[in-house]
C-alpha cells in the first residue's frame, strides 16, 4: 500500500470513529445541514433528493423533506422510496401529500397494505384513481371491500372497467358490471362474471352486442 493510499485508509477510519460517536443532536444536525439545498443548483437539489432516496440510514424528518417538491420542480427518486422500507409516518403523508403528481409515485408501491390504499383511492382525478387502479390489478393488491365496492360504482367507466380485471373482485360486483351502461365495461366483466349470471341475463347480453341494421331506405 502506498504511503497516500495508507494515510486515506487512517483518515476514513478516523472520521468513521468520530461519526459513530456523534449523540444523536449531533446527527440530526447534520441530516439539517444536509437539507439546506434550497438555495443550490436544480441539479445539485436533484442529485441530494436522490442520494437521500436511497440513503437506508435517513430518518423520518429527512424522507418527509423529500415530499417537499416545489411546483415544476422534478420529483425525488422515487424508484428507491418505492421499493425500500418506509415509517409509517412517512407513507400516510405521501398518500395525503396536496400534490397529484406526487400521490401519483405511490401507485406501484406493492407494500401498501388494502387499508392505506383505501385512503388512497380517495382521489378527486379519474386520470389518477385509473391509475391507482390499473397498478392494483397488475400487482394483484388487496383491496379492502369498501374500496371494490367504491371502484365498482366510480364515475369513470375507464376505472371500473379497470376493477373489473382485479383478481379478487367478489362475484356479485361482477354481475353488476356485466349489466353496466358503458360496453367497455361490459366487455371487460362478462367473461369472469358469466358462471354467475342467469339464463336470461346470458340471453340479454348477447342481443345487446349485436349491432343494430342500418335504418331501411326509402
Amino acid at each position: 500500500m502506498t504511503p497516500d493510499r495508507e494515510w486515506l485508509t487512517a483518515w476514513v477510519e478516523s472520521w468513521a470513529q468520530t461519526r459513530a460517536q456523534e449523540t444523536p443532536q449531533e446527527r440530526e444536525s447534520g441530516w439539517h445541514a444536509v437539507l439546506r439545498w434550497r438555495s443550490a443548483p436544480q441539479r445539485l437539489r436533484s442529485a441530494w433528493r436522490d442520494g437521500l432516496a436511497r440513503n437506508p440510514a435517513a430518518p423520518a424528518s429527512v424522507l418527509l423533506r423529500l415530499l417537499d417538491v416545489a411546483e415544476g420542480e422534478r420529483l425525488f427518486d422515487a424508484g428507491w422510496l418505492i421499493i425500500r422500507e418506509l415509517p409509517d409516518e412517512v407513507v400516510e403523508a405521501w398518500i395525503s401529500h396536496p400534490e397529484p403528481r406526487v400521490r401519483k409515485q405511490l401507485a406501484e408501491r406493492w407494500t401498501l397494505t388494502a387499508e392505506q390504499r383505501e385512503r388512497l383511492f380517495i382521489e378527486p382525478k379519474p386520470g389518477l384513481r385509473w391509475i391507482f387502479t390499473t397498478c392494483a390489478v397488475a400487482e394483484r393488491s388487496p383491496l379492502t371491500e369498501a374500496t371494490f365496492a367504491q371502484l365498482v360504482s366510480d364515475p369513470s367507466a375507464k376505472v371500473r372497467a379497470e376493477v373489473a380485471l382485479h383478481r379478487d373482485l367478489p362475484a356479485r360486483h361482477l354481475v353488476t358490471l356485466a349489466a353496466d351502461a358503458e360496453p367497455a365495461v361490459r366487455r371487460a366483466a362478462c367473461r369472469r362474471a358469466w358462471p354467475h349470471l342467469e339464463p336470461d341475463t346470458h340471453t340479454s347480453l348477447v342481443l345487446r352486442s349485436i349491432p343494430s341494421p342500418p335504418p331501411a331506405t326509402p
